[in-house]
């Protein structure tokens, strides 16, 4: 080759920009690629026998430390930045680098952290999520994949989905429509998920469905990610949807959980009510928002006394987290009191944007608001209602900064000795008031709690400490527990056992502080708590499909969550391929294939080598726990076993094609234990060349026109082998 180097094999230097070329990849796994796997990745951790074992002596400096050092380093780097938004980046590049250490990090320091990963650090990081981008961390539907959505939920290289967290970005946290850069919300939350409720990554999809924006500074904005137009409404926004939720359904199944995330209210409301009833779907504006907040009010009533039904509750705010709030604080009034449910709602009255909700309004409110609409004089402002109602508990969820005024706070401190202040709009600068606000302006007497956190606070000689009523309290659990019950619908009792679990999580030492939610540093508890109570609530309604049912539902909650822990990915030493024999008596099987390419021992155990026909299936010794598949068109890969538990109790796993024979594995899975020999096996071919198993293990591999071959196998009676 002229001036030397490796040639061109498939002329991609030779190539020009108008000539198509095929990006062609090695499925050959390297050191390398393991590097920049995020979910293998460990960095420095790796031993000296791992960087040999897998060829990555040499690609990493000589110093090897542990997963508690990286983790203080990271730390004490995430310290030194003084910009929110700079360390936001850095745990996601983390996050892209080393799934394990970012989850390990995350879990360990959650009430430093969590502010950075989410509200209100990942406000910030939305409204710049074009400038911020690096690389795509989920899935991206637009109008341009309408009648190709099952294709693009292909894409995704994970088939194992138990979680999808989907936005349409048009109302994300207070900040309003950010279209295609609301991608940061499903992030955040599915982070959550894992580090807070245990669900593993891998089963965790972010989703954001693109039709475009009405942010004028977006459409403008030359760094923008997403689609230039206006957003679309009506029948063309609807079948977008309901072919993405049917193609979730289509490729994941019934029991993946699907949470709707900062929709609009006038769809937040309708896509729950349309899917509640034939998919698993859960709003974490509407039910989670709810949950989290009829948790707090059960645990402040343990500090005023009195129990739900005793209160007057007022909203400021009537979207979709008002009134799922006041519906589920009905919903559980009713449940203790037998009282309906719409006797329960004259307790709860809501003031929107043209003031308070009365029956005169009735005609011109949306359906959401028009339960809570009472017979009352018409009031037009905030002040006004809280002189006339004199509500015991002050709830907001408006969106609007500084409207609890000082005015307000002093009246409801007037006609109560300790009223319950939540102000829980997001971001920060959204709140209705401050921590300080509210316990300044009502003389240290009010319970507070607050949607974004807010530092501790000196009055009089006393701290106050300000309770979150941050979401993240119940949605990982309430994920976990669905997940590990196999339910296949949401249901509000199963809400409800949510918050109860929560609140009762809170104790005395809390309640001194003035803190009515427990703190962060045992939300992995917390989350199995709620898990369990979730689960069996799902179990005593029959949603449940994951039978039988558990006995101790916690401690099954706490075994299925995930840990960050480093894995050895060490392979046990000098471990030499079983001969014929003892593969039989051990249990071990394989199929018989036509003049099938040797096989070498190594250190590394098995190595499997190219096949020159046909395909077979080999199951390795069982203190190795893997199993490996050889075919003449791709070198062996180890494949995980399908319970961690016992990897022995199912057998041979999932054949690869090969000349389009295609080995029909769930029939397999479910006929066949590797401890107990082959009982009835079938195989199913496509191509006219098949191979067939008589009794006895006798081979033939003449040619025949496609069938469903029967084979039987008894363990006890060597087969013929090539």
């Amino acid at each position: 080759m002229a001036g030397g180097g490796v040639e061109d094999v498939y002329g991609e230097d030779r190539a020009t920009e108008e000539q198509l070329i095929t990006p062609w990849s090695f499925s050959v796994a390297s050191g390398h690629q393991l590097l920049r796997d995020p979910r293998h990745n460990k960095g420095l951790a790796f031993t000296e026998a791992e960087r040999d074992a897998h060829y990555i002596r040499g690609l990493l400096p000589p110093a090897i430390v542990s997963q508690e050092h990286q983790e203080k380093k990271i730390m004490h780097n995430l310290r030194s930045y003084t910009v929110p938004l700079h360390r936001y980046v850095a745990m996601m590049d983390l996050q892209e680098r080393n799934e394990r250490l970012f989850y390990k990090l995350l879990i360990d320091n959650v009430e430093e952290l969590l502010p950075v990963v989410y509200t209100p650090v990942v406000g910030e990081a939305c409204q710049k999520y074009g400038s911020i981008y690096r690389r795509p961390q989920g899935l991206y539907i637009s109008l341009k994949d309408k009648g190709k959505v099952l294709e693009v939920l292909k894409n995704w290289p994970e088939r194992s989905i138990q979680v999808i967290v989907v936005t349409d970005g048009e109302r994300i946290l207070g900040l309003g429509d950010l279209g295609c850069q609301g991608m940061g919300i499903p992030v955040g939350k599915l982070s959550l998920y894992t580090a807070l409720g245990g669900v593993r990554p891998s089963a965790c999809l972010p989703i954001t469905i693109d039709v475009g924006t009405n942010n004028e500074t977006l459409l403008n904005d030359e760094y923008y990610i997403g689609l230039r137009q206006r957003r679309a409404t009506g029948e063309e926004y609807h079948e977008l949807l309901q072919e993405f939720m049917n193609a979730v359904k289509q490729n994941y199944g019934e029991k993946v959980l699907v949470q709707f995330e900062d929709f609009a209210n006038h769809n937040a409301f309708d896509l729950l009510a349309k899917y509640s009833k034939s998919h698993l779907v859960f709003n974490d504006d509407i039910q989670g928002t709810a949950s989290v907040v009829l948790a707090g009010l059960l645990a402040a009533l343990k500090m005023i006394g009195g129990g739900l039904v005793d209160q007057t509750y007022l909203f400021l705010g009537a979207g979709e987290a008002g009134t799922g709030i006041a519906e589920l604080i009905a919903l559980e009034m009713s449940k203790h009191t037998e009282l309906p449910v719409d006797d329960c709602r004259k307790k709860i009255w809501l003031v929107d944007s043209k003031g308070l909700l009365v029956e005169s309004r009735k005609e011109s409110l949306q359906h959401f608001k028009k339960p809570f609409a009472h017979e009352h004089e018409e009031l037009k402002t905030l002040l006004e209602a809280v002189q006339s109602i004199k509500p015991t508990v002050l709830i907001g969820t408006s969106g609007v900064g500084k409207t609890f005024t000082q005015e307000v706070i002093e009246a409801m401190a007037s006609f109560n000795e300790k009223p319950v202040i939540f102000s829980l709009s997001n971001p920060t600068s959204h709140s209705e008031c401050t921590a300080e606000e509210a316990y300044t302006w009502s003389k240290g007497t009010a319970v507070f709690a607050s949607g974004s956190p807010f530092d501790p606070v000196e009055y009089e000689g006393k701290t106050y400490v300000p309770g979150q009523s941050n979401n993240a309290y119940v949605f990982p659990g309430f994920g976990l527990g669905v997940v590990i019950s196999g339910a296949i619908r949401v249901h509000d009792d199963m809400l409800l056992a949510a918050s109860e679990a929560l609140a009762e999580e809170a104790t005395q030492e809390n309640f001194d502080k003035g803190l009515i939610f427990p703190p962060f540093t045992n939300i992995r508890k917390i989350s199995a708590s709620i898990a369990a109570k979730v689960a069996a609530k799902a179990y005593d309604l029959g949603l449940a499909s994951r039978l039988p049912r558990p006995d101790d539902l916690f401690k099954y909650a706490e075994s299925c969550m995930y840990t960050p822990l480093y894995r050895s990915y060490s392979i046990a030493q000098n471990l030499k391929y079983p001969t014929r024999q003892a593969r039989w008596n051990s249990g071990i099987a394989r199929f018989p294939s036509a003049k099938l390419g040797r096989y070498k021992e190594g250190e590394h155990g098995v190595k499997l080598m190219r096949a020159r026909r046909w395909c077979e299936i080999v199951r390795v010794p069982k203190n190795l726990q893997e199993e490996f598949v050889a075919t003449s068109c791709r070198i062996g890969r180890p494949i995980q076993p399908p319970s961690a538990h016992d990897p022995n109790s199912r057998p041979l796993i999932r054949a690869l094609r090969f000349a389009r024979i295609v080995i029909d594995e769930q029939i397999i899975v479910n006929r066949v234990r590797t401890d107990k020999g082959f009982k009835e096996v079938h195989l199913k071919s496509v191509s006219k060349k098949v191979f067939d198993m008589w009794p006895r293990g006798h081979l033939d591999t003449s040619l025949q026109s496609p069938q469903e071959v029967e084979c039987q196998m008894d363990p006890d009676t060597s087969p013929t082998y090539l």
